[in-house]
């Protein structure tokens, strides 16, 4: 009888932890789904669109060669036509950036191996950094500029007194 009891009891005590469990864990998801709300608020949706594209695997077509100009034209073309993205990837090339990796928009590069598989934010990274240069994305764009000033510049914020223009229309 005392053994049916401690079977009782501690049967009693699981469910009431598993129960306590299942609360905290309804709690946890509804505070979750509570702040992926709020934080939707605050997202710009081309920064969204953005980040989406250089995720994905994107084939560019390019010669082995090209200038740099004509790669990102590729990349705005075929990244165009996505729900977020209808005329493609807003690019900014920080001319200042440019000078400070002494390039220029008709830089040549060198088109990656394996380019077909990489992802867009790959193929960028492998055409762009043996040119010292380097991307980031900012609010609604994506900009290009010398890797010195990505480091010194914080991700989040951006000289205020540049004014964002798409550069390849």
């Amino acid at each position: 009888m005392i053994l049916l009891r401690r079977i009782r009891l501690s049967t009693l005590l699981l469910l009431m932890i598993v129960l306590a469990l299942l609360f905290g864990l309804h709690a946890q998801r509804h505070r979750e789904a509570q702040l992926q709300a709020t934080l939707a608020l605050y997202r710009h949706p081309v920064t969204e669109g953005i980040y989406d594209a250089l995720d994905q695997p994107l084939a560019l077509a390019y010669a082995d060669g090209a200038p740099l100009e004509e790669v990102l034209k590729e990349a705005k073309l075929r990244s165009a036509g996505r729900p977020k993205l209808r005329s493609g990837i807003p690019i900014y090339v920080d001319p200042i950036g440019l000078q400070e990796a002494e390039k220029s928009m008709i830089s040549r590069v060198k088109r990656p191996p394996s380019a077909d598989t990489l992802t867009l934010g790959e193929h960028l990274r492998h055409v762009l950094e043996p040119l010292g240069l380097g991307y980031v994305v900012q609010e609604g764009f994506l900009m290009i500029t010398s890797t010195d000033s990505l480091d010194v510049e914080s991700g989040d914020q951006i000289d205020p007194y540049v004014t964002y223009r798409d550069v390849l229309r």
